[in-house]
């Protein structure tokens, strides 16, 4: 079983061809990319095996009570304008210019996300 979920806010890729950016992750580094990125100007994907990104640092907080769980947590969907596969990446083929993938959910279960 593979989970795509399309969070793109219009519903539908617009006609022109935009340059496309693929992120791998939602962590520190690609979550702030996904967000910053101008949709207008780039067709952004990202993939990653979890649909969150935990801001680490104030975990310890939230395991005494000090903070709410939900104040380091920030779900991908928030990010508007993008697609988001939940899947690892397995191989890169910039050859081919495409991304190998598969489930997080059913790891015989592939797919390959073109890059261009």
């Amino acid at each position: 079983m593979l989970i795509r979920r399309l969070l793109s806010s219009s519903g539908v890729h617009a006609v022109d061809k935009k340059s496309r950016i693929v992120i791998l992750g939602c962590g520190w580094g690609g979550f702030r990319l996904a967000r910053v990125l101008d949709k207008k100007k780039f067709d952004v994907t990202v993939i990653s095996p979890r649909n969150h990104f935990v801001f680490t640092p104030l975990l310890p907080s939230t395991a005494v009570g000090t903070i709410e769980f939900r104040c380091v947590q920030e779900p991908i969907r928030t990010v508007k304008g993008i697609d988001y596969y939940q899947a690892a990446s397995k191989t890169i083929d910039f050859g081919k210019k495409e991304i190998l993938c598969h489930s997080v959910y059913d790891n015989s279960a592939e797919f390959r996300q073109k890059l261009s």
